[in-house]
């Protein structure tokens, strides 16, 4: 009796999701249809200031095709799973039955390379190696709650970005 409470809660989730993924990718779609001004006015909302000042005209241009282009095909593999739902449903089925075979191949193939790892390095330099990776890692972590300096901020944002 459980079970099939069960399979009828699951059996919902997949069509509500699939909508609710087709709405966004839809909504998304919308938005970059209109000219900056409106979508402008819709992202600003996004901020805690009502003014996203990165968001500016020639960033909308360059973003505007990926995002529709994108939302659209999103829309339309959306859409074509609720339209072919058995077949969505069948699909996603065997997907989440192989799971349990590609992690026992993924974790086979990690053991596999310490193994050849193993065979290959040598011991000391192995070692050392792990040594300096912890050292390193100790270092970072106690810095990590830092707060980052202006200028680091911007070289972060100009240069990475």
């Amino acid at each position: 009796m459980k079970k099939q409470n069960l399979k009828k809660d699951y059996s919902l989730l997949l069509p509500a999701g699939l909508i609710l993924f087709t709405l966004f990718s839809l909504s998304i779609f919308i938005l970059f249809l209109n000219p900056y001004d409106t979508t402008a006015s819709i992202v600003n909302h996004l901020a805690k200031d009502g003014y996203l000042e990165s968001f500016k005209p020639q960033i909308y241009k360059i973003i505007q095709l990926p995002f529709l282009i994108l939302s659209g095909l999103f829309s339309g593999i959306f859409l074509f799973g609720l339209i072919l739902f058995k077949e969505t449903k069948l699909f996603i089925v065997q997907i989440l039955k192989k799971i349990p075979d590609s992690i026992k191949d993924f974790l086979l193939s990690w053991k596999k390379l310490f193994a050849a790892l193993h065979s290959f390095c040598d011991r000391e330099v192995c070692l050392t190696l792990l040594a300096l990776l912890i050292l390193a890692f100790l270092m970072r972590i106690f810095l990590i709650q830092r707060p980052m300096q202006h200028d680091e901020a911007y070289s972060a944002v100009v240069f990475a970005f």
